[in-house]
């Protein structure tokens, strides 16, 4: 799938180039944070370029074959009965989600499994995929390295909402910490799309909870964390009787964001 360079918010494409470039074999080094303390952020990208402005001198932006803006390509699969979704909404403690992220640019796919634990840190694994297991999936999950998350059913998960998005990170390598910021963003499902343009979503991911200037910055500014997953923000919207009671509230403030028209409509 390709984007047009045109449709980058040229916001923070810009000021991307104020902050000095880091490398993918230090950022990889000094902060890959498989497991980590993940806060989650909503905001408009006027909102965020305010912030991003505090954060210069703070921070280095990857850099990869001369990017600082990479393009991702997110497929989630869940049961038919969305058990990886349902988890999220009633808040377990322990929840997961199962993934092919897609590099656009490079070509490279990971099949990864994401678990948030009970301590509230942020568990991640994750596989190279060849060409020919790019929806093959149930012997990968059976492998080694996915058996600490526990029974995936792997043979009985299909691939369900899919997200692209661009994305910008930031990175202080000095406190083990990334801030990945996404942008132009759209959900597909079963030949639906949901582009919500004007949409930032913010994470900061340190290896331990600790000072961070983009969350400092970010509570200056009034906006508090604890915006919807991707994928359940995907799929509360284009599941149209899927259970989102708990999710309300978060999906219409996402939505009024963008000036979506149908944040009136999540009652």
């Amino acid at each position: 799938m390709s984007y047009p360079e045109n449709r980058l918010p040229a916001g923070i494409r810009g000021l991307a180039a104020f902050f000095l470039p880091i490398g993918l074999d230090e950022t990889v080094g000094s902060a890959s944070l498989m497991r980590r303390v993940d806060v989650k952020y909503a905001a408009s990208e006027g909102q965020l370029a305010a912030v991003l402005q505090d954060c210069f001198g703070h921070y280095r932006v990857l850099e990869i074959d001369g990017r600082r803006v990479a393009r991702y390509e997110t497929e989630y699969f869940d049961t038919p009965e969305m058990g990886f979704y349902h988890e999220h909404h009633a808040g377990r403690p322990r929840r997961r989600k199962v993934r092919i992220r897609r590099y656009a640019d490079s070509g490279d796919a990971y099949l990864e499994v994401k678990q948030r634990q009970a301590d509230g840190r942020t568990v991640k694994a994750r596989v190279a995929m060849m060409a020919g297991q790019q929806t093959d999936i149930v012997e990968l999950l059976s492998g080694p390295v996915f058996q600490p998350f526990g029974p995936l059913q792997a043979d009985r998960l299909y691939p369900g909402v899919s997200v692209s998005f661009h994305r910008m990170t930031l990175v202080d390598p000095l406190k083990m910490e990334r801030v990945t910021i996404d942008h132009d963003v759209t959900f597909r499902l079963a030949g639906r799309a949901l582009p919500l343009p004007g949409l930032v979503v913010a994470e900061v991911k340190q290896s331990r909870a600790g000072f961070s200037r983009f969350r400092d910055s970010m509570r200056v500014h009034g906006i508090r964390p604890g915006s919807l997953s991707k994928y359940c923000l995907g799929a509360a919207c284009l599941h149209g009787q899927v259970k989102k009671n708990l999710f309300k509230a978060r999906i219409r403030r996402i939505l009024q964001l963008t000036g979506h028209e149908t944040a009136p409509a999540i009652q």
